[in-house]
């Protein structure tokens, strides 16, 4: 191993790494190249657990990118490196909550019907709820989107069972903006509610090196109770989002009113640490 860095989060490519920090945290197989790692990816789990597969949120760089296997890595396609690439595979359910909230996420293991001989277990920290997905928009349409939900006083006071008044997620990387709208066409994603004090984050995923769709990746930030809701804070997907200080100067806008009236919505999460209005980043 070069340099004689510890190995123990790494894909064994052959590939030359572009940091030392990429180091610990991606595959760097481009589309058409080969890979030496067989089947033996990672077998550590990189940033997996590679026994049940979930994210080490605690060893995670800040900011940066997770980068799964391509599908040019030879690879099994159980590979403790593809975690977000199949789908959801954890007992969920949509469920409808106060007439302002509209409906709800909840992880549900007793629709699991492999789950009806034992006890309902609970969902361990960093497990992969679902990817979420949508329309990745310009910032130019996010902006001309964003408008027009504002516009519609029903959009900003409650999410209906048609998705309206969702989220459109603004994941900020290095260099670049990301915007996706769930509204029109989405996963069961959308249904994850703000919280300031959430049970889930999202973090961007990207499935190679070369690929140029970042996706924005739901993940317990704890362990998850049966029947209990998932949320995340949407100042944290920003949060994905906005570098530490800029959050802070954000929410502190919100708390004593410097963001402007028309953009401030009351948040309903209910939690200890609410901070009383729903997060909105208004840099773009």
């Amino acid at each position: 191993m070069e340099d004689g860095l510890d190995d123990q989060w790494l894909c064994n490519c052959s590939v030359d790494h572009q940091s030392l920090a990429q180091q610990k945290w991606l595959c760097t197989v481009a589309d058409g190249e080969s890979c030496d790692c067989g089947s033996g990816c990672a077998p550590q789990g990189n940033f997996y657990t590679p026994t049940i597969l979930t994210l080490n949120l605690d060893a995670l760089p800040e900011r940066l990118p997770l980068v799964e296997c391509s599908p040019a890595c030879p690879c099994v396609k159980k590979c403790a490196n593809r975690v977000t690439q199949h789908g959801v595979r954890v007992p969920l359910a949509i469920r409808p909550l106060s007439s302002e909230l509209g409906l709800g996420l909840f992880y549900s293991p007793s629709t699991d019907i492999s789950s009806a001989k034992g006890s309902f277990m609970s969902l361990a920290k960093g497990s992969f709820i679902s990817l979420y997905a949508g329309e990745y928009l310009t910032t130019g349409q996010a902006r001309t989107r964003w408008a027009r939900q504002r516009s519609d006083n029903a959009s900003r006071e409650r999410q209906d069972s048609q998705g309206q008044g969702n989220y459109i997620l603004s994941l900020r990387l290095p260099g670049q903006v990301i915007h996706i709208d769930p509204r029109y066409k989405g996963n069961v994603g959308r249904f994850l509610n703000h919280s300031c004090e959430p049970n889930c984050v999202i973090h961007p995923v990207k499935w190679g090196a070369d690929d140029p769709w970042y996706r924005a990746a739901i993940f317990t930030r704890r362990d998850i109770r049966p029947d209990e809701e998932l949320t995340f804070d949407y100042a944290d997907a920003s949060g994905s989002a906005l570098q530490p200080a800029e959050r802070r100067r954000t929410i502190a806008a919100q708390e004593d009113g410097t963001t402007e009236q028309s953009e401030r919505v009351r948040c309903l999460c209910g939690s200890d640490k609410c901070r009383g209005w729903m997060p909105f980043d208004g840099s773009w």
